[in-house]
């Protein structure tokens, strides 16, 4: 890996190259226990949010609460897609074909070949 990632002409990084090799920063202890101690705190206040006046807060703690206990509810999506194959195919060649830089193409190996001849009975 480099310093400097390199990218192609479109800006995306070529392969074998990140932009955080490191993966992401570690959140530090000391925000992490902050937090832990805010934490009752933060429940509790939206447990009392949900004595508001504002019928819309309430609605809103309500599914804070709801979402935080139980989890987000599912949504269902009926989806109904047709794909022509061959123009999706056609695209992905080209979209390839587009991302070969030319130290790719030297790297290719060509071979003259010439085909056997056929045995004669």
């Amino acid at each position: 890996m480099t310093d400097n990632p390199i990218r192609n002409e479109r800006g995306h990084f070529l392969p074998g190259n990140i932009a955080n090799p490191t993966g992401r920063p570690k959140t530090p202890n000391l925000v992490k226990d902050l937090l832990k101690e805010a934490t009752p705190r933060a429940m509790q206040v939206m447990v009392e949010l949900l004595e508001n006046d504002n019928p819309k807060l309430r609605f809103q703690a309500a599914q804070e609460v709801l979402n935080r206990s139980l989890g987000k509810p599912v949504q269902a999506v009926d989806l109904k897609a047709t794909v022509d194959q061959g123009s999706a195919h056609l695209a992905a060649l080209q979209s390839l074909a587009a991302a070969v830089t030319p130290h790719m193409l030297a790297e290719v190996l060509t071979i003259d070949a010439e085909p056997l001849a056929s045995p004669s009975l």
